[in-house]
């Protein structure tokens, strides 16, 4: 059961909380829930750090393979024929004639941009529990900072304050869905 939620946690974290929360079973008070729902938010961040790594390594040298295989190029030259005397060097380069293709931005990619240009890792790892997840808020941050353990640092204390809030407000509304949730506050 814990393995259970240590690995909802480390995927989408929002449900980690919620899944130890109300686990009849176990009766997982509020500090355990906290605990593994913090130990499961960075094992995913660990993993998906270097995971993305080698992610990116193998998307290069499959990129780099397939423009090498596929490439427009025209191999076939004939003998080069020129009327001098004495030796020519000819050198021969490959002009890639083909136009990059435009990037799509769409709404939410505008608004990763946004976050990412206003507040920086911060802003990243602020929403990644709740909005993103943990392995596109975590691949995210890690291309885009290149510092590992400033990555570990700021998405573990998103996952603390994130887990600190879910389990509190569960607490202190004893409701067992959102919709619940969203009923005792109308109320």
């Amino acid at each position: 059961k814990i393995l259970e939620g240590l690995a909802l946690s480390s995927v989408k974290f929002i449900f980690g909380p919620i899944y130890f929360y109300y686990d009849k079973q176990n009766e997982y008070n509020f500090y355990f829930t906290i605990f593994y729902s913090i130990l499961g938010g960075m094992i995913g961040v660990v993993f998906f750090s270097y995971l993305s790594d080698l992610i990116f390594k193998i998307w290069d040298y499959i990129k780099h393979s397939f423009r090498k295989t596929f490439s427009n190029k025209n191999n076939t030259f004939s003998t080069p024929v020129a009327d001098v005397d004495g030796k020519i060097i000819i050198n021969y380069s490959y002009i890639e004639t083909g136009k990059s293709k435009k990037k799509v931005f769409n709404p939410r990619n505008r608004r990763l941009v946004r976050i990412w240009s206003e507040w920086g890792i911060l802003g990243i790892a602020f929403i990644t529990p709740v909005l993103l997840s943990i392995p596109l808020g975590t691949i995210i941050t890690t291309r885009l900072v290149h510092s590992k353990k400033k990555v570990f640092i700021y998405m573990f204390c998103s996952i603390l304050f994130w887990s600190v809030l879910i389990t509190s407000i569960f607490e202190l509304y004893h409701v067992a869905t959102f919709q619940d949730l969203g009923k005792q506050i109308t109320k």
